[in-house]
Order: structure tokens, then C-alpha cells, then sequence
């Protein structure tokens, strides 16, 4: 016991810790990205848990997390089938309207803008991951350009 260091366990995979500030690199700050098209707007439909349409068409990919897919099934406990991914496009539809803010493009994955959304005053994505129907996702933090 006594002045032994204390040992940290690894990250799960796909995540990583950021060193301590003083050995950070230098990275494009959130200026660096340009703020999303003039009237780049919500529909205030959610396509799935983690993909919302757009005024005009297209549709958005939520940044950070990774909701069912819309036909996904889950399982309880005692064996009784759950439409986790019809819940997780319910509880996405609840959280956003119209009125939802796009924030900073991010990137793209599979053609689509992605970027984090705000309704109310609260993160989207965040929303969707406490409350269990999204699961933070480090390869949705970033773009596939």
C-alpha cells in the first residue's frame, strides 16, 4: 500500500482519453467548421432515433449517437420482442419540432449532414442517450468525408 500510484483501467474500445491540456494537440477549433446553410431547417419529423428530416428534403444525422435501426427488435428479459427502434424514432419524434436548432455541421455519414441538434434548450443526442434509446457513439463524432 503506501505511495503507490494509483493505476487507471483502459477506456472501452472505441473511446480514449484526452490528455491532460498542457499535451493536447493543436485541433480546428468549433470556428473552423462553418455554421449550417441559411435556412437549413427542421421538418420536425424524426426519419429513426438518430436521423431527422429537413424543410426542402434530405434528412440529417445526429451528432454522437446511435439509435436503433427503424426496424430493430430488442428483447426483455423474458423473452418478449421490443420495437426498440420504433421506441427510440417515438421518443426522437417527442424531442424535436420544427423549431429545433441545427448547430455546427460536423461531417457527413452516408451522404447526410451531421451535426447536433438543440430543442428546447437541450441536446438531442444527449437526451437520446440518457434516456437509453441512443448509445454514444465515437465513430458518430466525427464525419466519413
Amino acid at each position: 500500500m503506501g505511495s503507490e500510484p494509483l493505476s487507471v483501467p483502459p477506456p472501452p474500445p472505441g473511446f480514449s482519453v484526452d490528455p491532460p491540456a498542457s499535451r493536447r494537440n493543436t485541433r480546428a477549433t468549433r470556428n473552423d467548421v462553418p455554421p449550417p446553410p441559411e435556412g437549413f431547417r427542421l421538418d420536425g419529423e424524426a426519419q429513426d432515433g438518430d436521423t431527422f428530416g429537413l424543410q426542402g428534403g434530405g434528412s440529417l444525422r445526429l451528432y454522437g449517437a446511435d439509435a436503433p435501426e427503424l426496424k430493430q427488435q430488442g428483447w426483455q428479459r423474458n423473452m418478449t420482442p421490443v420495437a426498440i427502434g420504433q421506441q427510440a424514432k417515438a421518443i426522437a419524434d417527442g424531442l424535436v419540432d420544427p423549431f429545433g436548432q441545427v448547430g455546427t455541421l460536423r461531417g457527413s455519414s452516408y451522404g447526410r449532414p451531421v451535426a447536433p441538434i438543440t430543442a428546447n434548450g437541450e441536446d438531442v443526442g444527449q437526451q437520446m442517450i440518457r434516456g437509453g434509446n441512443a448509445l454514444a457513439a465515437p465513430k458518430y463524432l466525427k464525419g466519413d468525408d
